[in-house]
């Protein structure tokens, strides 16, 4: 099926929110498979990326996909340093507003991905090159009681941090080819993400175009009025069928007090996983402040 224009809801766009982009590859020649090179983010495209498969086992069956709906998979793309609660609580949130909110969309969600960034994204809460692993087996402990949301390395696999459209068409791409049939993949983020969208200088017009016909869903907050951006942003409204706004959450659960909490010994039991906990408390992750870290190259 052709594939919707994709190609990243760039650098910018996950630098501010703490969310990091989504991942793709329907079609892989085996000539790209031996000559793989390094990904330049500000220039290249999914032909560039190193290929990784993505890991499927909790996908569901399609032998459970329902006639006469649209089938897709949420894809979330952070720093997870560390994930939260709240990381995995948005993917049940947004399963669910298909499921029982609102069943006449006829979209059901068959799989789910937490997708780590690479840490050359350059956040400082990122903690380096030594923290990229850990990161990725914390999310791997975060997911591990969930029978359909899984972790996917394809960034951390990369050479360089990676454009979110880059990531969610190879996620499309992949999948796809592993099916054998036609998929759609939902970038799953909060609602500053939209405010991020309309601001000038963050995302390139044609990525933004490009995710938004993917398709966003949205966990919005008791604070923030996403249906109000929506309506007064001109490319927001045009794609506003494909934008699904749920939640009303209202918490001061983040990454960012979890590491303060373990920075000063305090508790952040029901923040995050136990299997988290006891991980980062297993290699004495986050007992010094994150190091500073150069801004990513524009």
């Amino acid at each position: 099926p052709p594939m919707i224009g994709f190609n990243c809801f760039t650098q910018l766009w996950f630098k501010g929110s703490g969310i990091r982009k989504p991942s793709f590859a329907l079609f892989y020649p085996f000539f790209l498979m031996r000559n793989a090179h390094p990904f330049d983010p500000a220039k290249g495209e999914l032909s560039d990326t190193i290929p990784t498969r993505i890991d499927c086992s909790k996908l569901m069956p399609t032998s459970k996909w329902k006639e006469g709906h649209r089938h897709a998979a949420l894809l979330a793309c952070g720093s997870y340093s560390p994930p939260t609660i709240m990381h995995t609580r948005i993917f049940e949130s947004a399963r669910d507003h298909f499921l029982v909110e609102h069943p006449e969309k006829k979209i059901q969600i068959v799989g789910g991905f937490m997708s780590p960034v690479h840490f050359k994204y350059g956040k400082a809460s990122l903690y380096g090159e030594h923290y990229q692993q850990h990161r990725v087996e914390m999310v791997k402990l975060a997911t591990a009681s969930s029978d359909w949301v899984n972790v996917d390395e394809w960034e951390v696999k990369q050479s360089e941090w990676t454009r979110t459209r880059i990531a969610l068409d190879r996620m499309k791409l992949e999948l796809e080819k592993q099916y054998g049939r036609p998929m759609s993949v939902f970038l799953l983020c909060g609602a500053d993400i939209l405010e991020s969208i309309i601001t000038p200088g963050v995302f390139t017009p044609a990525d933004v175009e490009a995710i938004l016909s993917h398709g966003v869903v949205c966990i919005t907050r008791k604070n923030s009025n996403a249906q109000a951006t929506i309506d007064g942003s001109e490319v927001l409204s045009k794609h506003k069928a494909r934008i699904h706004l749920t939640g009303e959450w209202d918490n001061d659960v983040s990454s960012s007090n979890a590491r303060k909490n373990l920075l000063t010994g305090k508790s952040v039991k029901y923040w995050i996983d136990p299997g988290v906990e006891a991980y980062i408390r297993a290699h004495r992750l986050y007992l010094e402040p994150p190091p500073v870290a150069p801004a990513p190259a524009s």
